[in-house]
C-alpha cells in the first residue's frame, strides 16, 4: 500500500488551484474498506474552498463540514481499489503574495481494510501550492 497523496500546484494571488488527493494500491489488488485523511495547510496563504469526493472512490464519503477547519478531514468508504483512486479534489484560493508557499501535509487518521482491519504503517505524501504566475501569461510579473 502507498499512502494517500496530495497532489502540488500553482495559482496566482486570488486566484484557485485545484489539488487531487490521491490513494494508491499496489498489487496484489488490495481492498480499502475505510480512509480518513487530515490535509493541513498554511492558512495565511491558502485557503479550503471546496471539497468534492470522488463518487468512485466508495459507496460514502464526505470532507468535513466546515471548510475553514485546518486541517481539513476527508473520509471515505466501502472503496474497492485496484490501481490508483482519487479520493477528492480540493479546490483552494490562494491568498498569498506572489512566491509565498503552502505545503499540504497529509496525515492518515484511519486507514482500514474491508474488514475494518488497520492498514499498519502507512504514512500520508504531501504537496505544495506555490503563489505565482501561470505559465505564459504576459500580463504577470
Amino acid at each position: 500500500m502507498v499512502p494517500p497523496t496530495a497532489a502540488h500546484g500553482t495559482g496566482v494571488p486570488a486566484g484557485p488551484v485545484t489539488v487531487s488527493l490521491a490513494l494508491w494500491v499496489t498489487p496484489p489488488p488490495g481492498r480499502v474498506g475505510e480512509a480518513t485523511v487530515d490535509i493541513g495547510y498554511d492558512a495565511s496563504v491558502v485557503s479550503v474552498t471546496s471539497c468534492t469526493v470522488n463518487p468512485s472512490a466508495g459507496g460514502l464519503g464526505s470532507c468535513s463540514g466546515v471548510l475553514t477547519a485546518n486541517p481539513l478531514r476527508v473520509s471515505v468508504a466501502n472503496t474497492d481499489l485496484g490501481s490508483t483512486t482519487k479520493l477528492a479534489d480540493l479546490v483552494f484560493a490562494v491568498n498569498g503574495a506572489r512566491g509565498t508557499s503552502s505545503l499540504l501535509t497529509v496525515s492518515v487518521v484511519d486507514l482500514n481494510d474491508e474488514t475494518l482491519a488497520a492498514i499498519p504503517n502507512v504514512a500520508g505524501s504531501g504537496g505544495r501550492i506555490v503563489s505565482g504566475c501561470k505559465p505564459y501569461d504576459v500580463n504577470c510579473s
